[in-house]
């Protein structure tokens, strides 16, 4: 009988075994589809949609955050206003380093706990039941980048006695991709900028341009160009050389961007012609804009080498009202509103120039034919 009864206790102990191993392998497949989510991802923006909206549902969670320190690889910079808004709290900039620092000890293995509720509501604000929570370190080359939350409502979830294994290997994969994406940011970055400058370029703002004139549709809001040309730019490469010429430039970007809000776009065309995007704002305040821009480079001094000297700046207005033409293409309307703030650069050179001039964002035909 002692030999019967040691038998059904080996079966029972294997059946759990078998269980076990197939809840494990389960977890697994979980985990590594996840994963190759992941690294499938295709930009920045879905790889933190995956992160943090699908793994809520992937993993049966009550919420999710991500905390980026955003020092050694900044990541906020590359988050338009909009995606931050999307994912509000589950996205977090520079707060908790401490906090997180301290959660992890020298090998920074993930942390599972049991969260009071002053925890929960320091960690997961969102007022989501999350009675426990995995913290997973987000390293990069040998550094703390972060941490990955996961919040559940089952108390016994992420209990700290748990293996953590596949989160722990999940963390790697995700501080990977994290890293990767903010190299390809950073790179495609440098591609939108002018190599002089260091302003927008012509390829970015064709870019913005089109997102612009977007929101512009979206949220019936005004949208004003402001074209910018440099006076007797010429006179400047003939009296003070080519590297003369490349540090007024410089200066009157660096100018030009000093009067502009952090939501206006400015981008060098090309030579000395410079065009700048002015989101919400209509043709009175476009106006009043520009000649702020116009008065103050005209006070500065350029300083190059022995010399000393100044440069103006004949600048064309127009503005786009989304009501005013309800079915005119997008494109056309981008390319319209340049062409017509063009033409004020035009009628201010024909002015005297160092002025401002306005354009009516009309037909372009009909504007052409008045130039």
């Amino acid at each position: 009988m002692a030999y019967i009864s040691e038998n059904e206790q080996l079966k029972r102990k294997l059946k759990r075994y078998v269980v076990l191993t197939k809840e494990n392998q389960s977890v697994l497949e979980r985990f590594q589809q996840f994963e190759m989510n992941l690294l499938g991802a295709k930009d920045l923006t879905e790889l933190l949609e995956t992160l943090l909206l699908k793994s809520i549902r992937h993993f049966d969670l009550s919420d999710c955050r991500l905390v980026w320190f955003d020092q050694k690889m900044p990541l906020c910079s590359f988050v338009d206003d909009e995606i931050k808004e999307q994912f509000s709290h589950r996205l977090v900039f520079s707060e908790f380093q401490q906090e997180i620092e301290a959660l992890f000890s020298d090998t920074l293995a993930p942390a599972l706990c049991a969260l009071t509720p002053e925890q929960k509501n320091h960690w997961f604000p969102s007022g989501t039941k999350v009675l426990s929570a995995a913290f997973i370190p987000l390293v990069c080359q040998g550094s703390l980048q972060g941490a990955l939350l996961f919040g559940s409502p089952v108390l016994e979830r992420f209990s700290h006695e748990k293996a953590t294994d596949f989160i722990a290997r999940m963390g790697l994969i995700l501080a990977v991709c994290l890293q990767n994406n903010i190299h390809r940011e950073q790179i495609r970055l440098l591609s939108m900028l002018d190599n002089l400058t260091k302003v927008k370029n012509r390829r970015c703002f064709d870019q913005d341009i089109k997102g612009e004139v977007a929101r512009s549709r979206r949220n019936n809001t005004p949208l004003s160009c402001l074209f910018v040309d440099a006076d007797l730019f010429k006179n400047v490469n003939d009296t003070y050389g080519h590297p003369g010429g490349d540090e007024t430039l410089i200066c009157m970007s660096r100018w030009i961007q000093e009067q502009l809000r952090d939501c206006d776009h400015l981008a060098r065309l090309g030579g000395e012609e410079f065009v700048v995007l002015l989101p919400q704002c209509d043709d009175e305040l476009a106006a009043v804009v520009a000649e702020r821009v116009r008065a103050y480079v005209e006070s500065q001094r350029i300083h190059f080498q022995q010399f000393e000297f100044s440069i103006t700046l004949s600048i064309g207005v127009s503005t786009f009202y989304p009501e005013r033409f309800p079915h005119m293409l997008p494109e056309d309307v981008a390319e319209k509103l340049v062409a017509h703030a063009d033409l004020g650069v035009y009628d201010a050179k024909e002015g005297g120039r160092n002025r401002v001039s306005v354009r009516e964002f009309v037909d372009i035909v009909e504007s052409m034919a008045q130039a």
